[in-house]
Order: structure tokens, then C-alpha cells, then sequence
């Protein structure tokens, strides 16, 4: 089995995929550590549109796909495709399409009802990418992300190599940037404020990973930290399943 050498900082970063469910871990300075499935780095960068604020104001029911504005200009922009919402970025709707600059049809009844109030729009569910391999790489119900793990989105659309649609707004805006994706279609192994904590200068010799995961670590003392990890026990088949 293998031993891998890591530094820890205040992002959470993973390893690699791990070929054993049992770990050694050692470290000298406290860590925080999550387990989970491993995302792989997407060729080519990738970059998601802002939130717009529209022109005008709108008025839309629960029941119905129709918006009307008063003052908008919904065919400049052309908005047919894009995501739109409220000032705060509650949900209204998808965009079918925009007959003039006053109606708009959504491809669904409206998930948030406003009368006459400002609204926002965005690309954002498209996400378009620069040397990148969309249509080989990634498969519709795909979780994709930063190259650190934050959420961008689960793909709904693949155009084609450069060009995608995500089945909600994206969660966070790149802009020409590195990504990564994860065919579980959930994000893998991330460390948040509530990550188990390795103590300093400690060996935990019975770190449950899980089959075919990673480990995602992040530094807790605000100083790059180095530690190790040594696979332990017989290897076993990548069921993708998470740690325990």
C-alpha cells in the first residue's frame, strides 16, 4: 500500500483516490478532515455569468408561466434560456421565451409570485468553457465545481465541448478558471466548519475511509501543516461508496 505526504491550509483540499477503506494519519498539527467520493479535474477552464439586474419591473402568479413587465426590455438582452429572479435571487423562472418587451413565457409556472417589482437575470444556468471536453468528460446529472470544491452546479445540458446548461443558477461565479467535476452528481469530499478535528501530534491509526473515496483537509491552527496518510489493509474494488 501507499503512503502519501499532503500540506493542509485554510482551503479544503482533497487527496487522492484512496485504495484502501483504513488510513494512518499523522500529524503534528491539528486538521480538519471529511471523507467523501474524489472529483476529477476537468480539462480546460471554465467561466459562469453574473447576476443582472433587468430593466423595469415585472409581475408573476404561482399558477401561471406568464410574466408581464412594465418598462422591461426583455428582448434586449434577448433573455429566452436565461434564469430569472427577484432583487434577493429567489427563483421565478427559466426563460422559454420573450414574444415582445413586456411578456415573457417561462418553461415552467413561476416558483416565486412578485407584483410589479424589480428583477434580476442571469446566464448563469450556461456555463462555457475554453479548451475544455465537455461532450467526453461530462455526462448530464454531473456535479461540477472549483478546482477546490465549491459548488457550482449539476449539469443538466451538454451542447456541445464548450457550452452547457446547468439544471439551476450557479451557486458560484468563474470566471476563466480550472473545475472539477464528480459523476456522483453530488460534491465530493469537502471540509466545512463542522469536519471532524485530528488533534497535533497525534497518529490515528483507524481512519475509516470508505470504498474508492477521498479525503478532503484543511489546516485548523491558520499555518500550513504537514501530515501523511498511509493506506492500511487490503486493497478493494472502487464501489464509490462514502466513509462511515
Amino acid at each position: 500500500m501507499s503512503s502519501y505526504a499532503y500540506t493542509a491550509n485554510s482551503t479544503s483540499q482533497q487527496t487522492v483516490a484512496l485504495a484502501t477503506d483504513k488510513v494512518r494519519i499523522s500529524t503534528t498539527s491539528p486538521i480538519q478532515v471529511a471523507t467523501g467520493s474524489h472529483n476529477t479535474v476537468g480539462t480546460g477552464n471554465i467561466t459562469t455569468n453574473i447576476i443582472s439586474v433587468g430593466t423595469g419591473n415585472i409581475t408573476s402568479s404561482l399558477g401561471s408561466k406568464t410574466v408581464t413587465g412594465v418598462a422591461t426590455t426583455f428582448r434586449s438582452p434577448l433573455l429566452d434560456g436565461y434564469w430569472i429572479g427577484n432583487v434577493g435571487g429567489t427563483t421565478i423562472g427559466r426563460v422559454s421565451h420573450a414574444p415582445n418587451n413586456t411578456n415573457m413565457i417561462l418553461t415552467e409556472n413561476a416558483s416565486l409570485a412578485v407584483t410589479n417589482e424589480e428583477f434580476t437575470y442571469s446566464s448563469n444556468l450556461v456555463v462555457t468553457g475554453v479548451g475544455t471536453s465537455f461532450t467526453t468528460q461530462l455526462t448530464t446529472g454531473d456535479w461540477i465545481g472549483d478546482i477546490t470544491g465549491n459548488t457550482v452546479g449539476v449539469v443538466d445540458v451538454i451542447a456541445n465541448n464548450t457550452s452547457l446548461t446547468l439544471l439551476m443558477i450557479a451557486e458560484n461565479t468563474l470566471g476563466n478558471v480550472g473545475f472539477t467535476f464528480n459523476s456522483t452528481g453530488v460534491q465530493g469530499a469537502y471540509v466545512t466548519a463542522n469536519s471532524e478535528m485530528i488533534e497535533g501530534n497525534s497518529i490515528d491509526n483507524s481512519f475509516i475511509v470508505g470504498q474508492g473515496n477521498s479525503i478532503a483537509f484543511k489546516n485548523v491552527s491558520g499555518t500550513a501543516s504537514v501530515f501523511s496518510i498511509t493506506e492500511l489493509g487490503m486493497p478493494h474494488a472502487d464501489t464509490g461508496t462514502s466513509g462511515s
